[in-house]
């Protein structure tokens, strides 16, 4: 994780309530926050679309006497996943947890630096990372414990099909789940992504601009526009 330089300088003017004044250092518990918040969310949703999808594929085989391919249908899981992920992770990077916030702030900027607004292309670049990285990380363990979780599935199919195709998907899951939160931590908060950076604040930091003409006011100065 890319070091940070002291955010803790004095300035002679009163800062912006746009500006990074407070900057927070990712823990693992920001990152088991964030990644909880992201991962029940898209894994909810993404199933809800693709069991939705898969049965009226199924239901139009039987009506029509086409066969469908398995692998196709769970190609086809994966992919809504990912795509689903996308509009997840816009929402996740706006999010206002209990104590913080994400923002993103220009590459390098320090103390005085201005909180960018997290449009949809930023947070695209976000998703693209998390994606990127998570399927790189995902591949070697997944080799790794191919293995022991084959033995482990074939003995529980041997009692019960059905229980062995929920293991499975069970063990997938928390796979995924592991690879996403290390990703999350380790390769996107904190980091530079293309010319912005990543990082977290208090709850109360001003994103968007109309959120820094709000807290203005208050603030008896004012401020520089957002970028």
């Amino acid at each position: 994780m890319a070091s940070q330089p002291s955010l803790s300088g004095n300035t002679a003017a009163a800062p912006a309530p746009s500006a990074l004044s407070n900057y927070i250092q990712p823990t693992l518990n920001h990152g088991l926050r964030i990644w909880w918040a992201f991962f029940w969310r898209n894994t909810a949703i993404s199933f809800v679309i693709a069991s939705s999808l898969s049965a009226a594929i199924m239901f139009a085989a039987q009506m029509n006497h086409f066969p469908v391919e398995r692998r196709l249908l769970n190609l086809g899981g994966y992919v809504i996943e990912y795509i689903t992920a996308i509009f997840v992770m816009h929402f996740i990077v706006q999010k206002k947890f209990r104590s913080f916030r994400m923002i993103l702030t220009p590459e390098g900027a320090g103390d005085a630096s201005h909180v960018l607004p997290p449009t949809f292309k930023r947070t695209f670049r976000v998703w693209w990372t998390f994606m990127w990285r998570s399927v790189v990380y995902r591949i070697p363990l997944t080799l790794a414990m191919g293995v022991p979780l084959g033995v482990v599935t074939g003995a529980v199919a041997a009692i019960s099909p059905q229980a062995g195709q929920v293991f499975a998907w069970i063990t997938q899951v928390v796979i995924g789940g592991a690879v996403g939160l290390f990703t999350i931590y380790s390769n996107i908060l904190d980091e530079d992504i293309a010319d912005f950076r990543v990082s977290l604040a208090p709850r109360n930091t001003a994103v968007w601009p109309e959120e820094v003409l709000r807290v203005q006011p208050m603030g008896g100065a004012a401020g520089s526009p957002v970028s």
